[in-house]
């Protein structure tokens, strides 16, 4: 049904096996059966799979401002060189130096101010909310990949030009 899913299956007379694994929710099915019946195979794996999973994984519910707010205070952030650490993941919060700051600053800051910010649809990954942003600046635009554990903390925030 439109997920990305890695499977292996196998059969000597009378058992059937099967391996399934859906990367994007770190599931694995493993269906062992004794049977040289094809069709209970699959009902089987139907089965588990409808159990475990929903239809659509629903996005984690994150603490803190929206997700284009969130956005806008990171980019702006690093516009200047002053991120509010408390807004980071710890890991995240170390991999920002001063260093690294500046010179995203040096390269962010001329941009100015963004004339439109968009948020694309929220998606789960790992457990926690991934959004597409766009900022425009008259004729250009910066994309962002940002990632927010259920705490509100932004763990990545990656940005490429357009």
């Amino acid at each position: 049904d439109g997920e990305l899913a890695f499977s292996h299956s196998g059969a000597v007379s009378g058992f059937l096996a099967e391996n399934l694994v859906i990367p994007r929710t770190k599931s694995a099915v493993v269906v062992l059966i004794n049977s040289e019946e094809s069709g209970a195979m699959s009902a089987l794996r139907s089965k588990l799979i409808s159990t475990l999973m929903p239809e659509n994984a629903d996005v984690p519910k994150v603490s803190g401002p929206p997700a284009v707010e969130a956005a806008k205070m990171m980019f702006r952030g690093l516009q200047f060189g002053q991120v509010e650490r408390s807004s980071l993941g710890d890991e995240f919060s170390q991999f920002l130096t001063v260093e690294r700051l500046a010179r995203a600053a040096a390269a962010l800051k001329p941009l100015g101010e963004p004339t439109e910010v968009t948020v694309g649809p929220l998606a789960e990954r790992g457990g926690m909310e991934v959004s597409r942003v766009e900022f425009r600046f008259g004729s250009a635009s910066v994309a962002a990949s940002m990632f927010r554990s259920s705490d509100g903390k932004i763990q990545q925030f990656l940005l490429s030009r357009q």
